[in-house]
């Protein structure tokens, strides 16, 4: 993490702002903020995003210094990238006008595809979720229980071979979900029944096969 957060720290210039969204910071990073006088602006520390109703995970509260608005965020649309948004349109404001009732309504209608994307096949409604390291599924399994609560989930699954298959899916798995593990195309990924196997050692009843 730390040698990631280092090469994306090339891109942040003294005496500029450099705004960081995630919640926990590495302290190399943090360190090389404070050594090149970088103007560094953290959430939770500079800015906020907090739901407003902790029982709703539809309506979100962004705030900086005197400036407060309120969301109604999209379930696709993670925190820190609404919370990053934010802030960078707060620097902007003051060198240029910025209306937050035109953000407001422009986050209310965002739609991504391939995030937590919904329609209907048959008699099943399905969802496309990219969500592929430990945060975005964790993300990802709450809006599943927000809009699918006490229903039974099947996943088809699969994982590239340098993400973390195992966090992953003992993130998303439910002692009722069902699981089909696949292998991706064109990319180096992990085997389907090593993916099986990894289910298993977290729940040895999980009801799961893969297919090659």
């Amino acid at each position: 993490l730390d040698a990631i957060a280092m090469q994306k720290a090339g891109i942040y210039r003294p005496h500029r702002p450099a705004i960081y969204a995630s919640q926990m910071m590495p302290e190399r990073l943090l360190h090389h903020c404070a050594v090149n006088q970088i103007e560094l602006m953290r959430r939770d520390h500079d800015f906020f995003l907090e739901p407003i109703d902790p029982t709703d995970t539809t309506l979100w509260q962004w705030r900086a210094q005197t400036t407060t608005v309120s969301f109604q965020k999209p379930a696709m649309m993670h925190p820190n990238c609404l919370a990053a948004a934010c802030q960078v349109l707060h620097v902007f404001a003051k060198s240029f006008s910025v209306s937050w009732s035109l953000v407001q309504q422009v986050v209310a209608s965002f739609q991504l595809m391939g995030r937590f994307e919904r329609f209907a096949l048959q008699h099943a409604e399905v969802v496309l979720d990219v969500a592929h390291n430990p945060a975005a599924c964790q993300v990802l399994h709450q809006n599943l229980q927000t809009h699918f609560p006490h229903k039974r989930l099947c996943f088809f699954a699969g994982f590239g071979r340098d993400k973390d298959a195992l966090s992953c899916i003992s993130l998303l798995h439910e002692s009722q979900s069902h699981w089909c593990f696949l292998p991706l195309l064109k990319r180096p990924c992990h085997a389907p029944e090593a993916l099986q196997a990894m289910l298993l050692s977290i729940d040895y009843t999980a009801d799961g096969h893969w297919c090659s």
